[in-house]
């Protein structure tokens, strides 16, 4: 078949990875929040609501970003810019929750000694 052209099912932009691979970044991003919260909740059995809280709130945050990246094409030069944003987002997202997960211990650890000192002013 000389002179046929082969189209793509995914348009390239410039610049930017297959859109697939964009898709599966995004799901990676918010795979290592749900995996690190997993380990938490193995580590740290005190921390397991707030560990389920941040898999729900991942969750969430995924199904919004893939919303958001389903719902275009992504096939205009000005949607390269848009699309990049959209990662940069999902990135911070998911950044903000491992933090959460980071600090969890802690924070359970300083809510059990106000609650410990809380108890003991009732008793005097």
């Amino acid at each position: 078949m000389e002179g046929a052209v082969r189209t793509s099912s995914q348009p390239k932009l410039p610049f930017l990875l297959p859109l697939h691979h964009i898709q599966r970044a995004l799901h990676a991003f918010f795979a290592d929040v749900n995996e690190q919260a997993l380990h938490l909740m193995m580590n740290h059995p005190e921390c397991e609501k707030e560990a389920q809280r941040i898999v729900r709130k991942s969750n969430a945050l995924l199904r919004q970003h893939i919303g958001t990246f389903k719902s275009k094409k992504w096939q205009g030069e000005g949607d390269a810019a848009a699309l990049k944003q959209l990662c940069r987002i999902a990135e911070q997202d998911s950044l903000a929750l491992m933090r959460r997960i980071q600090m969890a211990p802690s924070q359970v650890m300083n809510a059990q000694s106000d609650a410990e000192i809380e108890v003991q002013k009732n008793e005097d």
